[in-house]
């Protein structure tokens, strides 16, 4: 028998605990999928609902541990399921309690007032087991339901229309922290056995009242801080959209026009027009100086582009070195070569300028084979280190829609192998790795 009225006690704490949780999800974001939610707000209310069973066992009445107990676990247990704030959980947690012990009361007070039962004996087969203890519960958390499934409710429908949520919310966690504290105040001869007077039961509700106006300037001022950070963050993201809006208009334009001039080039070789694909050429990109090309890889054109940089380098004051080994069995397409090379190059060398006149001014490219990995390294001397964000380097030009392309092809380049691309700056050299699996 003791057994069945335990698993009652447990079943009636368990409503309790679920209809808070009712009410939290009315004002509040849930943290898991509905499925999830369901299953894991029953676990976390049986647990709380035994720790009420634990507490209600030495003395089946409420009590200032149980209380305590009760509003801490209630605003845990709704911090775990919801996404919200525990401050305001814990109000509303008090509010909730209070809300309960009232009703009760009142539910008391009008069976006495209609002749079912008294209060004085209600009070005392509420703290006793027996059958009429079940049966007065058992109306009690009907009663409940009834009306906290009515203002959760109201809550769903009101909260979920206001402009600025998370104020709302505030402000009805306070409203409910608050009556409930004020309620717990006025009748702490029930919690703790002993009677306040007048002079301290309103030094009790003024003090209520500070710590509520308190709570409610903290928050109003945390929600224009957050207002101001959410303008910032959308002015920034709009900036950033503009300026990739406009890059990439820029290069689909920039793209356009080198495919024509490719199709006439490709049309003018056609048709053995060699003479006039060269001076189409030179209107492009300049009168051609013919030179020696140094072999470093093996491959005319990546040998072409890295003499025609190295002597661009030289003839602005830059010490150029390259040390390469590069394997002949390697399948990395040429033309992402010169990518890879060229942007590296442009970039050194722009670095370089930027140096102290009197500064050393120097680029090194390493081209190495180690065992089935080609690793590439270029040097070069730099005034300043640059700045790295989400592991490429941000450009330093102030029009950014027109620069910062380069390093996006070596990247593009190097990812097409599934190669790593690395950047170190150390003293005044600044370094740029690229590791390819051939």
């Amino acid at each position: 028998m003791m057994a069945l009225q335990i698993l009652f006690e447990w079943l009636a704490s368990l409503v309790e605990v679920l209809l808070f949780f009712y009410v939290i999800d009315a004002i509040s974001d849930r943290r898991f999928t509905k499925g999830k939610q369901g299953r894991f707000t029953f676990i976390v209310a049986g647990f709380v609902a035994f720790g009420v069973i634990l507490m209600n066992l030495a003395k089946l009445s409420i009590s200032l541990p149980t209380f305590i107990y009760a509003v801490i676990v209630y605003a845990l247990g709704a911090k775990l399921l919801f996404r919200g704030r525990f401050p305001d959980y814990l109000l509303a947690s008090v509010g909730y309690i209070a809300f309960l012990s009232f009703m009760d009361m009142m539910l008391f007070l009008a069976m006495n007032h209609v002749g079912i039962v008294e209060t004085t004996e209600a009070v005392q087969q509420i703290t006793s087991f027996d059958g009429k203890r079940v049966a007065l519960i058992a109306f009690a958390k009907a009663a409940d339901v009834t009306l906290v499934l009515f203002f959760g409710g109201l809550l769903r429908k009101k909260v979920l229309r206001t402009g600025n949520r998370s104020f709302a919310i505030t402000v009805i966690c306070l409203i409910l922290g608050s009556a409930g504290s004020i309620y717990y105040v006025i009748h702490l001869e029930y919690l703790l056995g002993f009677a306040w007077n007048f002079s301290q039961i309103l030094l009790g509700l003024s003090c209520i009242l500070i710590v509520a106006i308190l709570y409610l300037t903290l928050r109003i001022w945390e929600i224009r801080q957050e207002a101001e950070y959410a303008d910032r963050r959308n002015q920034l993201l709009e900036t950033n959209y503009r300026l990739e809006k406009e890059a990439y208009e820029s290069n689909a334009k920039l793209y356009h026009d080198m495919r024509n001039h490719f199709l006439a080039i490709q049309n003018y070789l056609a048709g053995d027009h060699v003479s006039e694909a060269q001076e189409y050429l030179e209107k492009l990109v300049g009168n051609y100086k013919a030179f020696g090309v140094e072999r470093q890889t093996g491959i005319e054109a990546v040998d072409y582009i890295l003499c025609r940089k190295t002597e661009i380098a030289r003839e602005r004051g830059i010490v150029v070195q390259i040390h390469s080994e590069y394997p002949k069995d390697c399948q990395i397409d040429p033309v992402d070569l010169c990518t890879i090379f060229s942007n590296l190059f442009d970039n050194a060398i722009e670095a370089c300028e930027k140096c102290q006149q009197d500064a050393k001014k120097e680029i090194i490219l390493t081209i190495r084979r180690i065992h089935q990995f080609i690793l590439i390294r270029m040097q070069n001397s730099s005034a300043s280190a640059p700045v790295i964000k989400d592991g490429t380097i941000d450009t330093s030009k102030a029009d950014r829609s027109k620069h910062g392309w380069g390093l996006l092809n070596i990247e593009s380049a190097v990812e097409k192998y599934g190669g790593t691309i690395e950047y170190d700056y150390n003293g005044s050299l600044f370094s740029v790795s690229i590791m390819f699996f051939y």
